[in-house]
């Protein structure tokens, strides 16, 4: 029997399956021990166009058919599937961190919603355990079991940050970027944005230099620190040029020209327009607040673009 083909233009499918990919490939590596980089690399690219039928796996876990459960949660539509598939995985593996939160996901209330993120925070460091939280700080992610943990625990940042729990949920971000430097789940931009949000220009400047890009979302926020230090001088046109560049959709919606999204687009898209929506949640309330900014940006922008006009 065929198994029915998945639609990979839906987002929940694309990355729920992207997530089975690389667990898999875990399962494979798994009990093997590599002396160097470099046999690592030379077994993994032997594994290249082959399927996971065709090879050799361990015996799945209760952890490992929780995983696969979420996986499917993540593919459903339905409120109510998604909960029951979470459940079901809790019961196999107490510590899948991801089931909680699908089920924080679907909370009702918000007071619910906070114990299960808590729930999936703790979940996750008893997956990892004690000494691996410790000596394995710095390169997470990089170790597949530290995954969850990690979606766990920025999820949580983020519902503190709309709870107005300011300073906890930078303390969680900046614990997060300490965990894994490389932050491949783009836990900076968020954070750059609580910075300046609360008035912490010099920690935003830090943060910026650390991981030195030339991302839409790096190019207003250096555009907005400049104006807050030096007005409108010189330097802080030029970098608000640089910025209109890099993204020209971003002014439209921050001076409501265009209309805010009700949600977030799904975080792996490369569109540019997902991408202004992504600097707008981002940065849209510093420079909001920032007295002055957003009537600065907006005759920067109608300038720039009434002169291409006259042209």
């Amino acid at each position: 029997m065929k198994r029915k083909l998945k639609d990979l233009s839906d987002p929940r499918v694309l990355r729920a399956e992207a997530a089975r990919a690389s667990e898999a490939l875990d399962r494979v590596v798994r009990d093997r021990e590599f002396e160097s980089d470099e046999e690592f690399y030379k077994f993994t690219q032997s594994l290249v166009g082959k399927s996971f039928d065709e090879l050799e796996m361990p015996e799945l876990t209760p952890g490992d058919k929780a995983q696969d459960l979420v996986y499917d949660a993540w593919e459903e539509r339905s409120a109510k599937r998604r909960i029951e598939i979470a459940r079901k995985a809790l019961e196999l593996w107490p510590d899948c961190a991801d089931a909680y939160c699908v089920l924080a996901e679907e909370a009702t209330t918000s007071d619910e919603e906070r114990r299960l993120l808590e729930a999936a925070v703790a979940a996750g460091e008893r997956a990892i355990g004690p000494e691996s939280l410790k000596e394995d700080a710095g390169r997470f992610w990089r170790i597949h079991a530290t995954r969850p943990y990690m979606r766990a625990r920025f999820l949580f940042a983020n519902f503190l940050w709309d709870k107005g729990e300011d300073e906890a949920a930078i303390k969680h971000a900046r614990a997060l970027l300490l965990l894994n430097p490389r932050d491949n789940q783009g836990v900076r931009y968020s954070l750059v944005g609580w910075l300046l949000a609360v008035g912490n220009d010099r920690a935003a400047v830090g943060l910026l230099e650390r991981h030195d890009e030339d991302s839409a979302c790096w190019k207003y926020a250096r555009a907005l620190l400049e104006f807050r230090t030096w007005g409108d001088a010189d330097r802080a046109r030029d970098t608000l040029e640089g910025a209109f560049r890099s993204n020209g959709l971003v002014p439209e919606y921050l001076i409501a020209l265009r209309p805010e999204p009700d949600e977030l687009p799904d975080s792996s898209s490369l569109v540019i327009d997902d991408e202004a929506v992504f600097v707008l949640h981002d940065l849209g309330k510093p420079w909001l607040m920032t007295p002055g900014a957003l009537d600065w940006l907006r005759d920067r922008w109608l300038s720039r673009d009434s002169g291409r006009k006259k042209r």
